[in-house]
């Protein structure tokens, strides 16, 4: 609406007007809920925002009117695990989602065993991502075999059974490229794991 308004004003070009009108399919102006039920209203909101392109999603903001609400709503996001930035202070919750999705690699390089550690690669750090049916089957093949989830997903033979997207196959192989570097990388973050400087 903003640019519209700018190019109309200006007479710079001729923007067709598609804001609140219905072009991107039906979606709702006002979601209503019962005073102190923030969490409810936040899980109508999270499924309306599903409905969305992936390029509409990148552009929800949700302004909380107290503290309170705000803690609260941060809160519930950090546990649903659902990615979103803080515009103000006291974002620390955020910085350690990220954080944690930064030090899967330097803990896989320690230890491939780590199967939550792996599942963080496939949840959150690899485009396309995992999505819940892969993971599940990925944690099938690697029971059935008795591999840890790292060792299967590093199998093209048990990847086939999980994907064929050539795509998502390529950005994992260049993820598990970092996750299987050693040498003296791996001498140094041992020590500092002993240390106890990389623990979240």
């Amino acid at each position: 609406m903003t640019s519209f308004l700018r190019s109309t004003i200006k007479g710079q070009s001729k923007l067709s007007f598609t804001s609140a009108m219905d072009k991107h399919g039906p979606k709702p102006a006002y979601l209503y809920s019962q005073t102190n039920h923030t969490l409810d209203m936040l899980d109508e909101i999270l499924y309306q925002i599903k409905q969305f392109s992936s390029s509409e999603r990148e552009s929800i903001a949700l302004i909380c009117s107290t503290n309170d609400v705000f803690y609260e709503v941060q809160q519930y996001l950090y546990d649903k695990q659902v990615a979103f930035a803080l515009m103000g202070k006291d974002s620390y919750l955020y910085q350690l989602h990220y954080v944690l999705n930064l030090l899967v690699y330097p803990r896989l390089i320690l230890d491939k065993q780590l199967d939550e550690e792996t599942e963080r690669l496939l949840r959150y750090n690899i485009v396309p991502y995992f999505d819940k049916a892969q993971i599940s089957k990925i944690m099938q093949l690697a029971g059935d075999e008795g591999l840890s989830l790292f060792e299967t997903i590093s199998s093209e033979k048990l990847l086939t059974q999980v994907t064929n997207d050539p795509i998502q196959r390529y950005q994992l192989q260049l993820h598990l490229n970092i996750s299987n570097y050693s040498g003296h990388l791996e001498k140094g973050l041992s020590k500092t794991e002993k240390s106890g400087k990389v623990r979240a």
